[in-house]
């Protein structure tokens, strides 16, 4: 499911999925971060540069966090979408959720959305 949100982020970022090592676009390579069960987590490069990180969150940053589910988590580089193209920022409340809220960034072309909707 994260992997997809990665994928659909990028798409709607005009970034294209390219092979390791291929620094054209973007790609997804393993990972060894102590916040995920090892095996069960992925970096994200874009154009060569670490871009963020994805995976099934270890359980004893659950323990530390007295949270009971286990769960997944994805961090992204926001400043890196600077260099992408300007953005919309849309804040969706999740219930139940450790995050209290979801951002989803969108161009803004494809919205014909005009600064005034930012502040």
């Amino acid at each position: 499911l994260i992997h997809s949100l990665v994928d659909r982020i990028m798409e709607v970022m005009g970034t294209p999925f390219v092979p390791i090592g291929d620094n054209t676009g973007y790609y997804i390579e393993r990972s060894n971060e102590p916040e995920f069960l090892p095996g069960r987590q992925a970096s994200i490069i874009y154009k060569g540069k670490h871009f963020g990180n994805f995976g099934i969150v270890h359980p004893q940053v659950l323990n530390n966090f007295v949270i009971t589910d286990p769960c997944s988590f994805m961090e992204i580089d926001i400043e890196h979408f600077l260099y992408i193209g300007q953005m919309v920022v849309w804040r969706i409340h999740c219930a139940r959720h450790v995050m209290p809220e979801m951002v989803i960034l969108q161009p803004r072309s494809r919205r014909g959305i005009t600064g005034q909707h930012l502040q």
